[in-house]
Formats: C-alpha cells, sequence, structure tokens
C-alpha cells in the first residue's frame, strides 16, 4: 500500500505499518473517538434503560441475559493512530456513558483493555478491515461463556489456517493488497441457514447455526450488528442451536416464541453513537410479510420456522432436527466430514449450497500413505465459476495455509477435478476441500483417493526425485500472451539478458494440451541448455486464452485446459508470469491477418463474421482471462504491461521487468532482433485496411520469407468499418473493466478507434 499514514480518502484512515481504520461513515466513528461529535443524554438513557429492561424480562422467563459490547479498533490501536488523532482518541462507551452513568461498566461486558494486552500476542483486528480477527472475536466469546460457566478445548473444535485476504476497509479504498491473516476454520458439522442472500444489505439479516453434536442441548438468540455475528462459529461447540437477529433492539415476542436457554445482547462501540429505545422496536417477526422481492432459501425458511416453533408447535422443531442432524457428509473412503457454518446441505444426494466465500469440508482421517503420491479426484456440478481448493497439513503444524494449497478452476457445469498431493512423508492423513470461493450451487459425486503408479503420472516432483536437484530444468518465467500484442519482441528483447534462457522454438505451446504432464520430460530437455541461467523462459502467448463465464465468442464444444493451475502444479507458485497486452480492437485485427498468414481464411472472410474462430474475439476480454492466472499466482509473482506504452521507451520496461527478476540490468536488449512483420504492410485507403500490393506482397512474401509459407496465393482478405464497428461495440464493457482496473489504459486505448489509427 503506497499511501502515507494520515491519509484520508473514501472515509478510511490510514495509520501506522499499514493499519486502516474507519474515519467517518454512517456513524462517523472517528469523530465520536475523539469527542468532537458526542452522543446525546437520551441516547445514554436509551441505552441504560434497555438494559434495565430486558433483564427483567428475561429474568421473569428465567433466561440469562448477557450484553457485549466491541470496542472501536482506534480504542484498541491506539498506538496505530497517527497524529494529530492520536492523543485525542478516547472510548466513547467509557467516557460519555460510563461517566454518565457509573453502573454502566457492571451491565455490560467491555473487554477493550484485555483486547489491548492480548494484541501484544496475537493481532485482534484486522488490519485492512473494521472487524476483529477470529482470536480477538474468540477472546470475546470465550469471556462470555466464562461467565455462564462454559469452556471448551480450541484446538479440538477450529484449524489455524493462514491466507491472504483483502478487508472491508481496503475494498473502499479500492486497493488490491492482500495481507497473510490467520483464522479459525471449524473442525465440526456445522450447518448454517442464512437469509442474507435474500436481503439488500444487512438490515433484517436473521443467520441460524445448527450444531447436532454440540458440548450442550442448550439454545442462543443473539440480537446485535455484524460483530457479533462473527463469534456465531465460536459458541456453536458449546450451544445446539444459535439464532443470530441483526437488530439494535430486542425482539420480546421472539425471544418468547424461540424459548432460547440464553440471550446476548450486542454492540459494535460505533453503534452508540446513536441508541434507540426497545419500546419503539420494529416488529422482525412479520418485517417481510408481503413483500414479493423477498425470496430467502428454503433450508432457511424450514430452519426459521422450526426455531421459533419451538414454544408452540414444538413437534415441527423435533422433525426438522431429525432430519437435519441425517448428515450425508460420508463420502467413502474417505471417511465422515464435517462441514462449516458456509455449506448449507440441500439433499442426501451431496447436493450442496455456499452460503458464504469460504464453503469447506474438514476430513480428519484420509488414510494416506507415507511416502506415495496420492490423487483426489472428484466430479464438481457448478452453477457458478469459481475456483476449488485441496488444503493439507504436515506433522508439527495443525494449520491450513495457502502454502499448502493446490488450486483448480471451477467451470460453471460438470467439473472433473484431480488433485495431485505432494509425495510427502511429512503429509498428515488430514484434508480439506474447499468447493468454491463464492456463493452457488454445487454437488458433488464419484470422490476418490488413490495412490497414482509412475505410468499413470508422469510429474516433475517424481522426476527431479529420481533424478536429482540438478535436473530443475523447470521453465521459471512464462510470458502468458496475448497473442499479437508484443510478446515476441518482448521475449527476444528479454533473453537477450544472459540470465534467461529462450529455447529456440519460442511457442512450446505446452500447457495447452490435454494430459501435457505425460510428456513433462521431453519439455523440459528444451530447456537444457538453460541449465544454468536464473530464468527459463517459455513464451507462449497462447497460454492467456482460458476459459471464460461466456460462451458467446466459443465455438460449442471448445475445450479449455486448466491453464494457468497446470503452470502452477507443474512448475511451482515461485513461477513468474509475464502478460503483454494490446487494445483488443487492434489485437482482433491483427489476429485476423495472422490466420490468413497461415492459410486459415480466404478473400472473402470478415471478422464480423468469424467472431467465434480461433479467438479472434475471445482472447480480447483481457480481465477475465488475467483474473484466472491471479486466482492461481500470488498477485506480486504477476507483470502486465501494455504494447502501447512498453513500445515509446522498451529499455525502460526492460530494465524495470529485470529489477522485478532480481537481475542486473543491461543494455543489450536495444540490439535484440525483433518480430516486427515488417514485410507484412497493411494500409488504409479506400475505406478498408488491407494488405499493401496485394496480390503482389503474397508472392513476394511466400517466395522470401518462410514464415509465410502456409500463406494461400490468394487476394487477401481485408477489413471494412463494419469490422471495426463490430469489435469496438463488442468490447465496450471490456474497456470499461480495464480502465477501471489500470488507468493507463484510459490514455492509451480509444474508446472507438476508427480503421485509420491501425497501426502494424
Amino acid at each position: 500500500m503506497n499511501k502515507l499514514p494520515g491519509t484520508i480518502e473514501s472515509n478510511v484512515l490510514v495509520g501506522l505499518d499499514g493499519q486502516l481504520f474507519l474515519y467517518g461513515g454512517g456513524q462517523k466513528s472517528f469523530a465520536f473517538s475523539t469527542g468532537d461529535l458526542t452522543p446525546s443524554p437520551q441516547d445514554i438513557s436509551n441505552f441504560s434503560n434497555n438494559l434495565d429492561q430486558r433483564h427483567f424480562l428475561l429474568s421473569e422467563r428465567g433466561i440469562p441475559y448477557y450484553h457485549l459490547i466491541f470496542p472501536s479498533k482506534e480504542v484498541v490501536l491506539k498506538e496505530k493512530v497517527p497524529p494529530p488523532w492520536h492523543d485525542r482518541i478516547q472510548s466513547l462507551f467509557l467516557s460519555r456513558y460510563v461517566s454518565a452513568q457509573l453502573s454502566l461498566a457492571d451491565k455490560v461486558l467491555y473487554p477493550s483493555e484485555s483486547l489491548k494486552e492480548l494484541h501484544q500476542a496475537q493481532p485482534v483486528f484486522r488490519m485492512l478491515d473494521s472487524h476483529m480477527t477470529d482470536f480477538g472475536t474468540l477472546a470475546l466469546t470465550q469471556q462470555v461463556l466464562d461467565k455462564w460457566g462454559f469452556q471448551y478445548d480450541v484446538s479440538e473444535f477450529f484449524d489455524r489456517v493462514l491466507e491472504k485476504q483483502r478487508g472491508d476497509l481496503a475494498d473502499m479504498l479500492k486497493l488490491k493488497d492482500l495481507v497473510p491473516e490467520e483464522f479459525l476454520k471449524p473442525k465440526f458439522p456445522l450447518q448454517t441457514f442464512d437469509n442474507r442472500i435474500s436481503l439488500p444489505g444487512n438490515t433484517n439479516n436473521v443467520c441460524i447455526v445448527h450444531h447436532h453434536k454440540s458440548l450442550t442441548k442448550k439454545r442462543l438468540l443473539i440480537f446485535g450488528d455484524s460483530f457479533i455475528k462473527y463469534a456465531l462459529p465460536f459458541f456453536a461447540p458449546v450451544f445446539r442451536d444459535v439464532v443470530y437477529v441483526r437488530s439494535a433492539t430486542m425482539q420480546l415476542d421472539l425471544v418468547d416464541l424461540m424459548c432460547p436457554d440464553y440471550v446476548i445482547g450486542s454492540n459494535a462501540e460505533r453503534y452508540l453513537c446513536k441508541v434507540s429505545s426497545d419500546s419503539y422496536s420494529k416488529p422482525m417477526a412479520h418485517i417481510h410479510y408481503g413483500k414479493t422481492n423477498y425470496a430467502p432459501p428454503a433450508n432457511f425458511i424450514k430452519a426459521y420456522t422450526a426455531q421459533f416453533s419451538y414454544r408452540y408447535h414444538r413437534n415441527v422443531y423435533e422433525t426438522w432436527f431429525q432430519k437435519v442432524q441425517a448428515n450425508p457428509l460420508n463420502w467413502g473412503d474417505l471417511g465422515d466430514c464435517k462441514s462449516n457454518q458456509h455449506i448449507e446441505i440441500l439433499d442426501s444426494g451431496g447436493s450442496f449450497r455456499a452460503t458464504g466465500p469460504d464453503p469447506s469440508f474438514y476430513f480428519p482421517n484420509v488414510g494416506i500413505q507415507e511416502g506415495k503420491t496420492h490423487s483426489l479426484e472428484f466430479e464438481l456440478e457448478a452453477d457458478v465459476k469459481s475456483i476449488a481448493k485441496v488444503y493439507y497439513q504436515i506433522h508439527g503444524d495443525e494449520r491450513f495455509s495457502e502454502s499448502r494449497t493446490i488450486k483448480i478452476p471451477v467451470r460453471v457445469g460438470n467439473n472433473l477435478l484431480r488433485f495431485v498431493l505432494p509425495s510427502d512423508s511429512q503429509i498428515k492423513s488430514v484434508l480439506r476441500i474447499d468447493p468454491l470461493a463464492c456463493e452457488g450451487k454445487f454437488k458433488i459425486r464419484n470422490i476418490d483417493l488413490k495412490i497414482i503408479s509412475s505410468e499413470e503420472l508422469t510429474s516433475f516432483k517424481i522426476f527431479i526425485q529420481e533424478n536429482g536437484a540438478k535436473s530443475d530444468l523447470r521453465p521459471n518465467l512464462i510470458i502468458a500472451g496475448a497473442q499479437k500484442a508484443g510478446s515476441t519482441t518482448l521475449a527476444t528483447r528479454l533473453a537477450a539478458h544472459p540470465e534467461i534462457y529462450l529455447p529456440p522454438e519460442k511457442e512450446l505451446n505446452f500447457f495447452i494440451k490435454p494430459n501435457c504432464f505425460r510428456d513433462m520430460e521431453s519439455y523440459l530437455a528444451r530447456f537444457s541448455l538453460g541449465a544454468d541461467a536464473a530464468y527459463r523462459l517459455d513464451a507462449t502467448p497462447g497460454y492467456l486464452w482460458t476459459e471464460r463465464s461466456s460462451k458467446d465468442f466459443v465455438p460449442v464444444g471448445q475445450k479449455f485446459q486448466p491453464i494457468p493451475e497446470t503452470i502452477r502444479t507443474l512448475l511451482g507458485s515461485d513461477t513468474k508470469i509475464l502478460i503483454i497486452l494490446r487494445h483488443p480492437t487492434f489485437r482482433a485485427i491483427s489476429a485476423f491477418f495472422h490466420q490468413f498468414r497461415m492459410g486459415r481464411i480466404g478473400t472473402n472472410d470478415r471478422i464480423r463474421h468469424l467472431e467465434k474462430k480461433f479467438g479472434l474475439v475471445d482472447i480480447g476480454f483481457y480481465s477475465e482471462h488475467i483474473d484466472n492466472y491471479f486466482k492461481v499466482f500470488p498477485a506480486e509473482n504477476i507483470r502486465i504491461y501494455f504494447l502501447e506504452e512498453y513500445t515509446k521507451n522498451k529499455e525502460f520496461y526492460d530494465a524495470e521487468m529485470f529489477r522485478w527478476l532480481g537481475l542486473d540490468i543491461i543494455h543489450e536488449t536495444a540490439t535484440a532482433k525483433e518480430d516486427d512483420n515488417k514485410n507484412f504492410k497493411l494500409e488504409f485507403s479506400g475505406g478498408v485496411l488491407s494488405l499493401h500490393n496485394a496480390i503482389e506482397q503474397v508472392k513476394y512474401l511466400k517466395k522470401n520469407d518462410r514464415r509465410y509459407s502456409k500463406m494461400p496465393e490468394i487476394l487477401p482478405p481485408v477489413v471494412e468499418e463494419e469490422d471495426i464497428r463490430f469489435l469496438n461495440q463488442v468490447y465496450v464493457d471490456e474497456l470499461r473493466k480495464m480502465r477501471k482496473r489500470f488507468p493507463i489504459t484510459i490514455q492509451i486505448w480509444p474508446e472507438s478507434p476508427g480503421l485509420s489509427e491501425y497501426i502494424n
């Protein structure tokens, strides 16, 4: 992040050491934390009266009540707040509410001091987010449970997982930064039913968490905001049912209908800026009645009905309970597995719904044999495009982390997925499968874990084990595209560096082939002369043409190989990826004439009539193709350049790439031979773009340049005004996406270029 501490942008304050703070927003967080704004006496009175009334009403029903306030990030991490705000930060709750009514300190849990102490050993707030880390939320949960006499061993119920994440504040700043953070993922079978997907926002959200193997049969009802929702998994080991209602007020009718054993009320501290009286609360039980745009998932409706039928229609709850505890999560030799809170079971046949961005299945004992290479295979039918992950653990480290993860892109429809696990004697018989990385429906079939024989798979890792570390001839630098966007020039200039080896045959197209791993040895042999080079370069621009969500410009039946994932599996996640792009309209035109040079099209062909041929159009949807690489490789291992800028100052950008690769900067690239197609001259004349001197140039090129040997000796096709209008229209949305993501394209890529602007 290249923003200085003290910068305020989009209601976010940049703090010290990369910490972000919510500065403005609806609650004007910092204005209240610095004392510039104060809650009214009525707000303080409403808060106090609400607490007294809740304790009284619930004690009449024999239900313990506890109120929890989540301290603001700037209060707990005051040392990370930059001047001039640092010296003015104070707790809104302590400075305004407790100072006005001292008794409030005994009525609520406000653990600011314990969180400050914990933060010395473990982050309690996420760096780029306004919310707490799982460890901060767990600490608060444990304090509540301790008050009620409940305890459990955290390691028995949760795994520590290291993941790279952004956060809500980073999103507000439109930052792409990812920071590694530890999360706690449930090991136990947690079922979640949530209506959030059917709401325009968080208001009126209800989430039900059910754990049929909980330590007690007690049931918990929670009223509060999104901070307490993050605590639901940490209450679940103790409580059979946890029902969360996003409401600033207590709903007594819901209490009476559910009959919980315990009730919690909660606020994030910033929401104390304005407190309403429970006397004027809106009835949540009926708030959606009659709304035609409210259609929550069927399983949520059943869970909601069951929970709030508990008192007067107990049989409805019991029937639901029997159904949901019939766990279909047993897959043959892999044994039982446990789903987390983002998995909703739709039926006993392997159909599920991902209700959040992190659905996962945990397999505690899959029977991995030491020293063997295993393959986990299954069919995954999905209704969304996403990415599937398999995490594995090693002895001595019970955390799941991105460094021990295998990822495969998921397409809409049926996917046959194969995850090859490393043959490492340290691997434990523990796996975690994340079938999607977003919300959506999916079905899993024919899951199998098997040992791979050398005849079935010649993977790089086996090759290295058999031949020794010195035989590592893998390319570690890939130019992935795009076709007709300057990749040959880029490759040739980079290969002028003595530490970069490029095989004589530039475009190897290895990862485009099905089952390419079977030919791994011959592929590596092409790099044998580069064994001592720091980088071995595979420059195949066809690697950029990956699967997209839209099929509009892809031939029916076109099959795509999972190129980014295969590169990562066989070459490693440390592989550097270079991509050079060009205005998609001009790239398509260049590719059109290239297809003529290759003898694939004739005189009367036009781009607008070949929209599904050769990737002419589809390759130009850059945003989705490059996203498929960012899903698989760390962002720091990918660099994207633009031909229009690169050609203006090649030496500058060459030097930039050498620095990125950790190489000495050389200037010999200026004399490198480049493939500029100078003999293939196009001209704009008579309203069309055509080959200069047409048939005469065709005959000359075929006779004098072997690259044109396949070109037919016929009148070449042309590009007409209708063609460029077609391309410009097709790429309207793509240009908008690219301009938002790469602002430099605003200057170098015109919105609707004309044929006369085309440059060879």
